[in-house]
């Protein structure tokens, strides 16, 4: 099952199927594409993905990998969460391999446990994950690090994750769930306007993009902007409502 929770203004999805170790099959694909997107659409600021037990998520569930149906829903779900306006982290402790790190890198932002492991044992299993994800691991590890991950199965734990900028901070859920409620109190639409940017710009579709120069009008013509801009002289923190 997927369990969501709001904690204020930050929205926490879980993947709870800790007897598989949260292994995700056609229908949590499609149950977790419709949580992160439903606590999304309900006010959250900023969205953090878990998985229950001592497992982030240990990849495909085996039993329905094959199917082309598991392949869309995963591709909906790992496409999708880039598009959210709002900021996603994945807290990881424990195995995140193959789709969960597939997952990971989907995520803005990632907060990593002692435990965290991440890898891709397709080349053990005869699969090849998608172009997408292979361009994802390589901007965000490198390509020599993505090179040793998908070529020889190599894993990469939590302290190389830090090393290497791909994890951004070391802790547990708490620190996630704190580290997310600072962020909700950040202007969204500045933030969604970054994320878009960023996006585009990572996957080589930046320059003068109008959904971009949309999203940067949106914030320099807002009310946060205002109230931002009067914390500022007032020397207090703001209120930031994400309204135009």
């Amino acid at each position: 099952m997927i369990r969501t929770e709001r904690h204020d203004r930050v929205a926490l999805v879980t993947i709870d199927r800790s007897e598989r170790r949260n292994a995700l099959d056609t229908e949590h694909c499609r149950l977790l594409h419709e949580a992160v997107h439903g606590v999304a659409g309900d006010g959250a600021r900023v969205v953090v993905i878990t998985g229950a037990g001592r497992a982030f998520c240990a990849g495909a569930d085996l039993q329905g990998v094959h199917s082309e149906e598991f392949r869309v829903a995963l591709r909906a779900l790992l496409d999708g969460l880039p598009l959210l306006p709002q900021p996603v982290i994945a807290a990881v402790d424990g195995p995140a391999l193959g789709a969960g790190t597939e997952l990971a890198c989907a995520a803005d932002l990632r907060v990593v446990g002692a435990g965290a492991r991440f890898g891709v044992p397709a080349a053990r299993l005869g699969l090849a994950i998608h172009e997408r994800s292979v361009r994802r691991l390589v901007r965000l590890l490198g390509e020599s690090l993505a090179r040793s991950i998908l070529l020889a199965a190599v894993e990469v734990d939590a302290e190389t994750a830090l090393r290497t900028g791909f994890a951004h901070r070391a802790g547990g859920l708490d620190a996630a769930l704190a580290w997310a409620a600072e962020i909700a109190g950040l202007a969204p639409l500045s933030i969604s306007a970054h994320k878009v940017a960023l996006e585009r710009i990572a996957t080589g579709d930046g320059g003068d993009d109008p959904e971009i120069a949309a999203a940067v009008r949106a914030a320099w013509e807002s009310d946060d902007l205002r109230e931002g801009l009067a914390a500022f002289r007032e020397r207090r923190p703001p209120g930031f409502e994400g309204r135009g």
